[in-house]
Formats: C-alpha cells, sequence, structure tokens
C-alpha cells in the first residue's frame, strides 16, 4: 500500500502543470550565452573568475535593452488601430429644427468625423489587422548589435591587463507578427452620442536568433564558451515564441457638439483598460487614455476631417503622446468611399530608453596606447515620434453591409513599426 501511495505521490508531482514561457522570456533568453549559471553571460568554469566579467555589462545593456523592446511590442499590440465607427449618413437640422439624415459617404476608416450614428441605431464591425514589425526606431529587426564589455578589474584603468579589451559582440535577428482580430460595438445613446466597446483578440509569434562572438585582443585570452575541452570563442542563442488571447479592451465615448449641414465639432474619448498580458506582448499592463477634439466638413461628396488630442499611458516606463491626424473621405462612387488619412503621434517628455554612451577602452598600440570607443548598442538615439499614412476603401453593398480595406505605411519612423500593415473588415449599422 505505501509503495501504491509513494507511486501516485510521484505521479501526481510530475503530472503537475509547468508554467510556460512567456514571450517576454523568450526575448531575454536571445540575450543569455553559454550554459550552466544563472548569469547572463555564462562563460565555463575553466576560465576561473574571468567567466563572471562580463556580467555586469550584460545585466545594463541586456536589462535596458530588452526592456525597451519589451515595452515597444507592447505598445503597439495595444495600439492596434480601431476603425471609425460610422454609417453612411450624417445627422443635419430641417427648416423645421429636427434632426435629419442626409446620404454621405461611407466614412473615414481610422480617422474620426464628427458624425453620430443617432438615436437607437447599432454599429457592428469585425477587424482583422496583420502586422509584420520590421524596424525599431528604423533600424531593422535583422540587424540588431549589443555589445558587452569587461569589467574594470585592478589596476584601475579598463583596458588593463590586456584581456580587458576583449569585447563580447552580439548579433541578433527577430521576426515579430501579430495579428489582431478585433469586433467594435458601438450604440447610439442619443441624438449626438455614441458608446462603443472593441475587444481585440491577439495571435503574436516571435522567432528570433542571437550569435554572440567573443573579440579577443591579442593572444591567450583567458575568455571564452563551451569548455575546457572544446572552448569556443562563439554562443548562439534562438527563441521562438507565441501568444493568442485578448489584448487591451477599448471603451469609447463620442459627443457631437455642433452638427450643421456643412461643418461640425465633437469629442471622443477612448479608455484602453489593461486587459491584455504585459508578459505576452497583448497590452501595455497600463491603463490608457485618448482624448480628442474632432472638427469635420462636408462639401457634396468630399469630407475632411482634422482630429487633435493627447494620449495618456499611466506607465512610468511609457511616454505620453500628442496626437494628431488629418484626412478626406470621398465618395467615389454610390457604392465606394475613398478614405486617405495621415496619423501622427509625438512622444511627450523624454524618452524612457536613452541608448548608454560608449565605453572607452585604452589599448596596447606599438610602443603606446590607442582609445577604442565600444557603442553599446546601434539602437538610435531619437524620439519616438510617428507618422504613418493610411490608405482605404470603403464598399458598401445592396445588403447595407461594408466592406473594407486599409494599408498603413510609415512615412517617419520611431518605435517599432511594419514597413506595411494590412487591414480587412466588414461593417454594418441598423
Amino acid at each position: 500500500m505505501r509503495r501504491i501511495l509513494g507511486v501516485t505521490f510521484l505521479l501526481g508531482v510530475t503530472a503537475m502543470p509547468v508554467r510556460a514561457q512567456t514571450m517576454r522570456e523568450a526575448i531575454e533568453s536571445l540575450f543569455q550565452f553559454g550554459t550552466g549559471c544563472a548569469q547572463l553571460v555564462c562563460l565555463p568554469a575553466a576560465t576561473g573568475p574571468h567567466g563572471q566579467h562580463f556580467n555586469i555589462s550584460a545585466a545594463g545593456a541586456q536589462g535596458n535593452f530588452v526592456d525597451f523592446i519589451a515595452n515597444s511590442i507592447s505598445e503597439s499590440a495595444s495600439n492596434i488601430p480601431i476603425s471609425a465607427a460610422t454609417s453612411s449618413g450624417i445627422l443635419v437640422l430641417s427648416e423645421e429644427g429636427l434632426p435629419v439624415r442626409q446620404a454621405t459617404s461611407a466614412g473615414p476608416v481610422f480617422g474620426e468625423r464628427v458624425q453620430t450614428l443617432g438615436r437607437g441605431r447599432v454599429f457592428f464591425g469585425v477587424n482583422v489587422t496583420n502586422s509584420s514589425f520590421s524596424t525599431l526606431r528604423g533600424l531593422p529587426l535583422n540587424q540588431l548589435r549589443t555589445n558587452y564589455t569587461h569589467q574594470d578589474t585592478p589596476p584601475v584603468g579598463l583596458g588593463t591587463p590586456i584581456f580587458e579589451n576583449d569585447v563580447i559582440e552580439v548579433s541578433t535577428d527577430m521576426d515579430l507578427n501579430i495579428l489582431a482580430i478585433t469586433p467594435s460595438l458601438t450604440y447610439g445613446v442619443g441624438e449626438r452620442v455614441d458608446l462603443g466597446v472593441s475587444i481585440p483578440v491577439l495571435n503574436s509569434v516571435m522567432d528570433g536568433i542571437s550569435t554572440a562572438q567573443i573579440m579577443t585582443f591579442g593572444s591567450n585570452s583567458p575568455h571564452f564558451f563551451g569548455d575546457s575541452v572544446n572552448p569556443s570563442l562563439q554562443a548562439v542563442s534562438v527563441a521562438h515564441s507565441s501568444s493568442l488571447g485578448i489584448g487591451d479592451v477599448s471603451l469609447r465615448m463620442k459627443l457631437a457638439l455642433a452638427s450643421g449641414r456643412q461643418w461640425g465639432f465633437g469629442l471622443l474619448g477612448d479608455l484602453r483598460l489593461p486587459t491584455g498580458s504585459e508578459d505576452n506582448f497583448r497590452g501595455t499592463g497600463h491603463v490608457g487614455f485618448r482624448g480628442l477634439g474632432i472638427v469635420s466638413a462636408r462639401f457634396e461628396r468630399f469630407s475632411p476631417h482634422l482630429d487633435a488630442g493627447y494620449f495618456f499611458r499611466s506607465g512610468s516606463e511609457l511616454n505620453d503622446a500628442a496626437l494628431v491626424t488629418a484626412g478626406f473621405d470621398h465618395l467615389v462612387a454610390e457604392w465606394a468611399t475613398l478614405a486617405v488619412d495621415v496619423i501622427s503621434q509625438w512622444q511627450v517628455g523624454n524618452s524612457s530608453f536613452t541608448p548608454p554612451a560608449d565605453v572607452i577602452l585604452t589599448s596596447p598600440e606599438f610602443a603606446g596606447t590607442v582609445k577604442r570607443f565600444i557603442t553599446p548598442t546601434n539602437i538610435p538615439d531619437q524620439r519616438d515620434d510617428a507618422v504613418i499614412g493610411s490608405l482605404g476603401m470603403k464598399f458598401t453593398t445592396r445588403s447595407g453591409v461594408t466592406v473594407l480595406g486599409n494599408l498603413l505605411v510609415p512615412m517617419h519612423h520611431g518605435g517599432l513599426q511594419a514597413d506595411l500593415t494590412f487591414t480587412g473588415g466588414l461593417e454594418y449599422t441598423f
């Protein structure tokens, strides 16, 4: 009986679920090299105390570097674009002072116009957006570079002894794709007030490989990967991770303060709830709020709009942003609308990530010395402003269902961006 209970206990323990690696941990693993220790750079025991001398540099560079990449991915996932809730009609006042609906274009795709749905009307839409991210501050994700320098050991002065000139160079190639399916529901609670909710479901996939190369200075370097039998100056880290789940839910309210035959002014509030997993890059883990003032007009088939406001992000590691979107939608046929926008966000305050300063090594050269400047990372030191061009079409079918397609193309690189983001969707108002 005791043997049976013991076997049952062991089976129960081994059957306990093992915590899966998060996507953030997968990216962290791309910058960990060697085996057999908990440090970031694991040089073998055969190197003696020299095995620990790169860990201070690695911890600082890797920690800041990975945090910036992870926060950029989370922020991009949280900002998956949500199409504007609109309908193929606009409220104007009749001669009797009563609101009446006039036919107009099917509206913008991602910009906003003052037009509301009207009391009791319901808008339902589903968007599918695919983003294959390719650049970080304009730097291709397959060209990321980091350098780990040696700790300054006695005597004082980095570069003495000579092995302090060794540098570990890391080259990283990363692929990141986010597919978002976003259903949205908006209800006209009054003739001038709309309330809406959007619940994105995100599928995030990351593949990456990093190669660490010990760049020795001179001969007889004490630094190597592997072991004393099979030493190597190179190590490789490979990571793959994916995640499927709900992203950050958006709650929206639009208020048409003034809506005439040609001009209108309104406000939009958009509350982002931290419902998406931060560690799996489906959200920021913090509350965000976007407030916009909207000015729009209508000149027969041509309807321009201007949206300006502020994006507040509660996380200390995230920057707020000033928002400006300008564009138009044009009814090119009774069933087709062209939608064009320039969407921009401008960083407020200092960036949460500033690349560390160059490390200066004093290296021997012939009978003297020379200063070598080692750059910890090739990520540019710049603001994370972003300007994106949006080009879309809406097609209204006889059944009243609107089919949309849209392309987003970066015009100014900042933060994490895709070369091309495609959105397709269906909309229906009843």
